[in-house]
């Protein structure tokens, strides 16, 4: 035999006992666990700037297809387990499972956000070679104090004034027995969800063998914000709130955790990440006591060789945090249209969007609005809420009496209504030493109808806003169709501008159109106060060309390009894909460099 021929033959036969080795191995599980930062908060829209930054741009490769789109790793098994519902209301736990791709950030319940999960995934993938199973456990605003407290470090004790005032109540009993079992609950239902996974993994992973058995490959946690802004105890209580914390407690409690885990899961060695916290990066001195002890039990002698600290400011962008802090200042220009002085008129210098103008004749200050109030009853505290919460049609659904059905259509007959000029609105509104002085009254009522008319000559703009003052919730109607609704409140005295899409613009028409809106008052603070305004406007050609050139000098265009690759905020890293696909990428070569040890 030939030697090349002997060397292929061997390589061949190598290549054969290597596969049958791999047919052999158990498959390999990777346990993530945290508070929101491990959930994570990237929207899918901020996959595109990873691609901009040569730094991420072969990570973003190995997320996105050439055809945009999220790629889909089959041989990566995932099972995700988070919860939902409503703020400070009742949680429902939210279990997802299947091959990685986008979707197993946030609470599991959207499949446009992602988290540390999908990088981390796939470079532990590209690693080992062969099919891997991602169990991943978090929930938002949860501590290692009290949420995540490990069994060996004990119940929580309670705090002695919230005992006192527990006892003066007479409730001690019933809220010490609610502490005892919220200490530490979240650390149960973390593994109860790894065991009820590992019970069964073919049912999470097709690539399960069960004469294979699995092995646990690793653990991640990525949790600390509730601790780092917690009730930890001063250094120094002489200085006051403002002197250092002493966070070793932390420290104590997660070289619990590890131990705890580690016993639970009869992996003694399991190499074990530590995820510390790197939110504004490396120059926030503020966090550096706290990273410190997020970090420290990596360096216990016991965890020598099996438990790392992966620093996470490391992959904080500030290109991408000063590009956000620039749009959000255009923004705030593009969102105001014209505020009050404290005489209660309209700030001409303050006008920073050249080129827009009102619509239609006559001008809005010399319009005569129709306009009617009503009682309108609620059950409770009155509380606008977001359209869609549970509750949203006692606040905040449209209801008028009978003799106002259709109120906003135009063939409407509001002759019988008051007759005024706008502002339209109850007392004197008065915020951050400016006044707005009502025109007209608004009546008895608690919600406020107001019709108005104008003609238009000329469709030939190239852009169409809306502009309300209002500090409550409400409706707006151009010629029948509803175009814009608020629901909250805002007590700034200043005209709010919302771009109409082509849609709405398309109900604009050449001769009398009808504007309407419909507002409620807030009744449940001490001064009653309300005024609404609000009025149509046009961006000519010939302003066009001054706005760019006014928005360009705040917020550059690659300034606001950058911009898109954030979805959150600042203390969920942006809900920046790049940062969380980096970190995740760093978390896997943790996992993969402890192996190696």
């Amino acid at each position: 035999m030939f030697p090349r021929i002997r060397a292929m033959a061997a390589i061949a036969a190598l290549s054969v006992l290597v596969s049958a080795a791999a047919d052999k191995r158990p498959l390999k599980v990777y346990i993530l666990a945290g508070q929101s930062n491990m959930q994570g908060t990237a929207h899918v829209r901020t996959l595109p700037h990873m691609a901009m930054d040569p730094v991420s741009k072969a990570l973003h490769d190995k997320l996105v297809g050439e055809d945009g789109e999220p790629r889909v790793y089959t041989n990566v098994s995932i099972a995700a387990f988070s919860d939902e519902g409503p703020w400070g209301g009742p949680k429902v736990a939210v279990a997802k499972h299947g091959p990685l791709t986008v979707g197993y950030g946030g609470n599991t319940t959207s499949d446009d956000v992602l988290g540390t999960e999908l990088a981390f995934g796939i470079t532990m993938q590209d690693h080992v070679k062969e099919p891997i199973l991602i169990i991943k456990t978090s929930w938002g605003g949860k501590s290692l104090l009290y949420n995540f407290r490990p069994p060996s470090a004990g119940t929580l004790p309670i705090d002695d004034g919230k005992a006192e005032k527990w006892k003066k109540e007479g409730m001690y009993d019933t809220e010490a027995a609610k502490h005892r079992e919220m200490s530490g609950h979240y650390y149960r239902l973390m593994m109860e969800h790894v065991r009820t996974v590992l019970a069964d993994p073919g049912k999470y992973c097709a690539a399960y063998d069960p004469e294979r058995g699995y092995e646990i490959a690793g653990f991640v946690w990525f949790q600390g914000f509730n601790d780092m802004v917690g009730p930890y105890p001063q250094l120094d209580p002489k200085k006051g709130k403002r002197s250092p914390k002493d966070y070793s407690e932390y420290s104590r409690l997660l070289a619990c955790f590890i131990r705890d885990v580690r016993k639970e899961l009869q992996t003694p060695q399991m190499p074990f990440v530590i995820g510390v916290i790197g939110i504004g990066g490396e120059k926030d001195e503020k966090q550096t006591p706290f990273r410190a002890a997020m970090a420290a039990p990596a360096e216990l002698p016991e965890f020598k060789g099996n438990v790392v600290a992966v620093h996470t400011a490391t992959y904080w962008d500030d290109e991408l945090v000063a590009a956000h802090e620039k749009a959000k200042k255009l923004e705030a220009v593009k969102s105001v249209a014209y505020r009050w002085t404290k005489e209660g008129t309209i700030d001409a210098e303050a006008i920073i969007s050249p080129g827009w103008q009102p619509i239609g004749k006559p001008h809005p200050k010399e319009r005569v609005w129709r306009h009617v109030s009503f009682q309108k009853e609620f059950e409770g505290q009155y509380r606008p809420l977001r359209e869609g919460e549970p509750g949203d049609e006692r606040a905040f659904k449209e209801e008028t009496p009978d003799e106002y059905t259709d109120w906003y259509e135009p063939v409407f007959d509001d002759s019988q209504w008051q007759e005024g000029l706008a502002p339209i609105g109850k007392g004197v509104w008065t915020h951050r030493g400016a006044l707005t002085e009502n025109r007209s009254e608004w009546g008895d009522g608690n919600v406020l109808l107001m019709r108005t008319s104008f003609e238009l000559d000329s469709l030939d703009y190239q852009d169409v806003r809306l502009c309300v003052m209002a500090s409550e919730s409400y409706h707006v109607y151009l010629n029948g169709h509803k175009v814009h609704t608020y629901v909250w409140w805002r007590g700034d005295p200043e005209y709010r501008a919302f771009g109409l899409d082509a849609e709405e613009i398309r109900y604009l028409k050449k001769g009398t159109n009808v504007l309407a809106a419909y507002a409620n008052v807030r009744e449940n603070r001490a001064k009653t106060r309300n005024s609404v305004d609000l009025m149509i406007e046009g961006l000519t050609r010939e302003g066009q060309a001054h706005l760019t050139e006014v928005y360009d000098g705040i917020c550059s265009p690659k300034e606001r390009e950058i911009a898109q690759g954030v979805s959150h905020q600042a203390y969920h890293y942006m809900g920046s894909s790049k940062i969380y696909s980096r970190i995740g990428e760093a978390f896997a070569g943790a996992v993969i460099g402890l192996g190696r040890k």
